[in-house]
């Protein structure tokens, strides 16, 4: 590769420093920025800040993330915050999993034999 772009990206200038963990990207640049490029998915749950101020993040024509600074900044954070309807979502599906697993356990051996009774077998009794 001739030229390396790191991942994030301050007006085309490459970022000095980067550290990505857990769901937060971090990165600092030696020249301040009002366009930021991070070449990372796009996904609306990301919140960025940067110098002390949030920014707002949107989505670029390639599907990476744009960060459109104002004032011009020399740092940035992104951290994927996880919203209530995610929570609600999760705990949703936890329920419905404990009741797919646990409901044959609850239901007595009798009360599902004696809940199905075919229509051919009553029919021909008669």
């Amino acid at each position: 590769m001739r030229d390396p772009v790191t991942t994030v990206t301050f007006d085309e200038t490459n970022a000095a420093v980067s550290s990505f963990s857990n769901q937060v990207f971090t990165a600092a640049a030696d020249v301040q920025a009002d366009d930021v490029q991070v070449r990372a998915n796009w996904f609306p749950r990301w919140q960025a800040s940067g110098d002390g101020h949030p920014i707002t993040v949107t989505r670029s024509s390639d599907g990476s993330m744009e960060l459109a600074s104002t004032p011009a900044t020399a740092s940035v954070s992104l951290a994927y915050q996880v919203q209530p309807l995610d929570w609600l979502a999760r705990i949703m599906a936890a329920i419905g999993l404990m009741l797919v697993m646990f409901f044959p356990l609850v239901v007595s051996r009798w009360q599902r034999r004696g809940y199905y009774v075919a229509s051919r077998e009553s029919s021909a009794a008669s």
